[in-house]
Parts: structure tokens; C-alpha cells; sequence
């Protein structure tokens, strides 16, 4: 048992800048590079999508935790009630009915995160776009917090807001990850703009390529599963390997997984370009 998981929660006020898209590819991400427990919880209880983007059937959802006492919950009822995904990723689903979030409250998902954080090695946490109780439940169990925005006005002003009610809960700045994902093509507020507004450069920029992205949600495939050797596949890769454990980070594995090595390449090409002035120039 490893009682120091790490939980990275995707999270945005604004809907539509690929939080659930942004998940998936991290929890499959984490998966295939380092081939160890990663699970997947969906938290958007009314809407929550993370099953249908894995074209996983929803067997079982959070639901049927909800109606299982604290106590019951061990590894074999997880087993029974995660979803698996031929990546490796073990998904917890959001609720089949909306109607069923009713039954779903903070004082449910904080010992099921709880658990998994004991039991996984990563947990990626798809989160709706609000501040709800379970929401921060899942927020303040996290080791990281991506927090996506995109180049347009109403979503960077919400991620400001995003930011001071972090900073009101005490989330330390370092543990926040900011993505920018670039949903317009040829258009949007320049970057730097942003970053001066937000006081924040962005950790990650995710450029347009709305074809694949949506070609992955509609067949239930992500890009880092089908072609984790496209651009847009690599992205991924690389930041999966960006928030992972830090003891992960600094020391090969035994066995190391293909994508793994490909991290590896991407890393080294960066640092040799980054060390050849004739590149930078």
C-alpha cells in the first residue's frame, strides 16, 4: 500500500476550456509513463463526461459508493466500482441521472479520495465549475491544481477570481499549475496580456487543434492513447510527467515504459536546446 499518492485536480470556473479533455489525457498520461495505479474521479456530478470520453460503459458511477458506509469501503469495493480503461487508468464515474448528485455529498467523497490517495499512486480529479461542497473537497485533498483558462475575456476573469479564492483558501501558488488552452484558432487575447492580469505565467500552453480533439471526445479515445506520438499526444506526456512525484521525476524506472523514454527524448532535446546559444539566437 502507498499511503503518498498524489492527486492533481483539473479545475475552471469557465466552462468549455477542456477540463474533462485536459483530465482524461493527464490520467492516461500518468498511466502510460509510468505504468502505476493512476485513477480518474469524476466530480462533475451533474454533467460528468470523463466515462463517455473513455468509451467505458457506466457499470458502476459514484453513485454506488454513495450507498456504502465509510466503513465498507476497502480496496475490493473500489475494484467493483471503478471502471478500468485498457490504459491502465481505473475510473470512478460521475452519476449516470443527475438527479442521483443528490446522494453524493462532501462527507462521500472525501474518504473515497482519501482511500485512493492511500492506495494509487496518482488521481486525477475532474472537476465541475464551481465551488461547491464536494467540489472543495476534491480541491483541498489535492497535491496539485491545474487551473485552465482560455484567451478570451469572460474566462480570464474568472480565472482571476479563481486565483484570489485560492489564495483566501490558503492553496499554496507553487501547488497551482496554470494551462492555457488555445481554443480559437488565429484569435484570442495575446498571452502576455494575460499572464500580466492573471500575475502568473502559464505552466503550459495547449495550442488549437480543435480536428483531433474532438474526433477523441466523439469515439471515446484520447489523443495521449491513440497517438501518443503526435504533437498533441507528447503535450500530454510531457505534463504528465510535469506534475508527477518528485522522487518520480529524478530517478529512471526499473522497467521503463515506452512513454516514458519518449519524456526522456523530449527532455533532452529542451535541454540541449536551451544550452546551445546558436539555437536560442
Amino acid at each position: 500500500m502507498n499511503a503518498n499518492g498524489k492527486v492533481s485536480a483539473v479545475f475552471s470556473l469557465r466552462g468549455g476550456v477542456g477540463v474533462s479533455t485536459l483530465a482524461v489525457n493527464l490520467a492516461v498520461g500518468l498511466s502510460q509513463v509510468w505504468n502505476m495505479p493512476t485513477a480518474l474521479v469524476d466530480l462533475d456530478l451533474v454533467s460528468g463526461q470523463s466515462a463517455l470520453m473513455l468509451n467505458l460503459s457506466l457499470r458502476t458511477t459514484l453513485a454506488n459508493a454513495a450507498e456504502l458506509p465509510d466503513t465498507e469501503i476497502d480496496n475490493d469495493v473500489l475494484n467493483r466500482i471503478l471502471l478500468p480503461h485498457p490504459s491502465g487508468v481505473k475510473v470512478l464515474a460521475a452519476p449516470a441521472q443527475p438527479q442521483q448528485r443528490e446522494s453524493i455529498k462532501a462527507e462521500t467523497v472525501s474518504p473515497l479520495l482519501t482511500h485512493l490517495k492511500e492506495n494509487y499512486q496518482y488521481v486525477v480529479l475532474d472537476t465541475p465549475h464551481n465551488f461547491d461542497d464536494t467540489t472543495l473537497a476534491g480541491l483541498n485533498v489535492a497535491d496539485m491544481i491545474v487551473c485552465v483558462t482560455a484567451p478570451e475575456l469572460a474566462s480570464v476573469r474568472l480565472t482571476a477570481s479563481t486565483l484570489d479564492v485560492f489564495e483566501s483558501l490558503k492553496y499554496p501558488r507553487d501547488e497551482i499549475f496554470l494551462a492555457l488552452n488555445w481554443t480559437f484558432k488565429n484569435r484570442g487575447l495575446p498571452q502576455k496580456n494575460i499572464e500580466s492580469v492573471l500575475k502568473h505565467n502559464f505552466d503550459l500552453v495547449i495550442p488549437f487543434a480543435s480536428e483531433p480533439l474532438v474526433r477523441a471526445i466523439n469515439v471515446g479515445i484520447p489523443v495521449a492513447f491513440e497517438e501518443p506520438t503526435s504533437p498533441l499526444g507528447a503535450l500530454f506526456e510531457d505534463l504528465a510527467f510535469a506534475v508527477s512525484k518528485e522522487e518520480h521525476q529524478k530517478q529512471a524506472p526499473a522497467t521503463p515504459t515506452e512513454a516514458w523514454h519518449r519524456v526522456a527524448r523530449h527532455l533532452k532535446s529542451r535541454r540541449q536546446t536551451s544550452s546551445d546559444p546558436s539555437r536560442r539566437a
